[in-house]
């Protein structure tokens, strides 16, 4: 009755408000009794839109990989839950080797004036969390003008490649023990790496289990000692009772550059 009242006043504020967070399901649990042949209904869908994402990698460093930021949307409304076609579809039912098809949109308004001349600003709100036992979400906003385009700029982003992570098979540091203890709610990850040289003090190391979206690990300690680096972290899971080494992360982290890890084997 309140849809069929804000129709017939034409009132298109109102419709949108009624409308906003609802999907062709609510619509149709409004009559109970309706009855739709299933065809029919069918033809009245129209195709699903595409979605963009902007390409937040850089092809100076990875030639051959495009990446992308993708914030899921997930909302609650009544006794539903709704998720967000695409963002869900990538986050809960794509892995590693899935095939998915895509196309490239150019934005034409979106690149860096043609006049080297002219300034440039950036403005950029950063979202991220700091975790001990537990985790807080923090935001920062920066905001900075980038200086005149030189040569310098060049040398800049050179020195930045010299420091990209690079591939832990490349550097000279080994896994040497990685133990994985159960607790009540989860486990403790303990990982022992050595180098060839010395750690430098400022080294440290971070343990991540990227392929379980329903996980979240606590950074515990990372501890230097000679050539010997100890990373411990605790992971939670929901619902699972053991952790696939192959899917840890360790990534170790130094004055200027950066060692990943793919599993934690020793």
């Amino acid at each position: 009755q309140k849809l069929n009242d804000v129709i017939l006043r034409h009132d298109k504020e109102a419709l949108a408000k009624f409308k906003y967070g609802k999907d062709i399901l609510d619509f149709m649990n409004l009559d109970k009794s309706l009855k739709i042949d299933l065809n029919i209904f069918l033809t009245l869908l129209k195709p699903i839109q595409h979605r963009a994402y902007s390409i937040s990698s850089s092809s100076l460093v990875y030639p051959n990989q495009i990446h992308l930021t993708v914030s899921t949307e997930r909302w609650r409304n009544d006794s539903r839950s709704y998720g967000g076609v695409c963002s869900t579809f990538l986050s809960d039912k794509c892995f590693k080797g899935s095939k998915i098809k895509i196309f490239l949109i150019p934005n034409k308004s979106f690149r860096l004036p043609i006049d080297q001349k002219k300034p440039i600003y950036l403005e950029a709100t950063i979202d991220f969390g700091i975790c001990a036992d537990v985790c807080i979400p923090i935001q920062t906003t920066v905001e900075a003008e980038l200086p005149v385009r030189t040569s310098i700029g060049k040398n800049r982003i050179l020195e930045v490649l010299d420091r990209a992570i690079i591939s832990g098979s490349e550097s000279p540091i080994k896994v040497i023990t990685c133990d994985i203890i159960p607790l009540k709610d989860g486990f403790e990850v303990k990982a022992t790496l050595e180098n060839i040289a010395s750690f430098n003090e400022n080294t440290f190391g971070v343990i991540e289990y990227p392929e379980k979206p329903n996980s979240w690990i606590s950074q515990k300690t990372s501890l230097v000692s000679g050539n010997q680096l100890e990373v411990i972290a605790t992971l939670y899971l929901d619902g699972t009772y053991f952790v696939d080494r192959s899917n840890l992360n360790l990534t170790v982290f130094s004055s200027n550059k950066a060692f990943e890890f793919d599993g934690c084997l020793s």
